[in-house]
């Protein structure tokens, strides 16, 4: 798989700025999470959201029990 893009990217949601790294630094540490991307998704009206992928380390589930 090959990603492109850059990650210093600034997201703009609802008025606020912030970067992927923002995320990045508030979840690094967690030990339940083997891997993990943020990336910006343009919305049909023209808005954006932040979406944050995470892959769970074996072992561990998600707190959200989506079925």
């Amino acid at each position: 798989m090959v990603l492109k893009g850059r990650s210093d990217d600034v997201f703009i949601q609802r008025g606020q700025r912030f970067g992927s790294a923002d995320i990045y630094f508030a979840i690094h540490n967690m030990e339940e999470i083997q891997d993990y991307i943020c990336v910006g998704q343009k919305k049909w009206n023209g808005d954006s959201r932040a979406v944050l992928f995470v892959k769970m380390r074996e072992g561990y589930a998600s707190p959200l029990n989506l079925r």
